[in-house]
């Protein structure tokens, strides 16, 4: 019988195990961001912004809907994963490296989206609240930020 080890790595180093673990939610995700869209937003949502995007499965379906998509993220290899991905499928969206809680787009989005519990990676008030701001600058006047939460505190299932 084999000897098992165990490895220590961030998950986010690897895209496409990430991609695995959370496919199953990408359309439904879409449906209910284009859905807030379509009730919240006073004008027709067609640009969107993805904070900490990652390996793009949304990004990836709203460009493939039709939208414009502006993301960013920290991780390199997930975003180097993302633009493969785009090439791969003919899409485009405008893609750069920045921290979730200092960033700057070239065009002010219709709605931005945070999925996954990702805000919750913003680990003080101080960097919570720079998020914020940023996201408030890069919409346009009247545009929505639907942002995922789960209320349970960190670690419990």
């Amino acid at each position: 019988m084999g000897r098992s080890r165990t490895l220590s790595a961030n998950w986010f180093d690897y895209p496409h195990y990430y991609d695995i673990a959370f496919q199953g939610y990408t359309e439904g995700e879409i449906d209910f961001i284009e859905a807030a869209c379509r009730k919240y937003c006073p004008f027709e949502a067609r640009r969107f912004l993805e904070p900490a995007c990652g390996t793009g499965r949304l990004i990836t379906a709203l460009a493939a809907r039709g939208y414009e998509v502006t993301g960013f993220d920290i991780s390199r290899p997930a975003l180097s994963y993302l633009r493969r991905r785009l090439t791969r499928r003919q899409l485009h969206a405008e893609t750069f490296e920045a921290e979730l809680s200092d960033f700057r787009v070239s065009r002010p989005a219709d709605a931005a989206y945070c999925t996954v519990n990702t805000f919750r990676h913003l680990l003080t008030e101080q960097a919570a609240r720079g998020h914020l701001e940023c996201i408030a600058r890069s919409l346009r006047p009247g545009g929505i930020y639907v942002l995922d939460l789960h209320l349970l505190p960190l670690g419990i299932d």
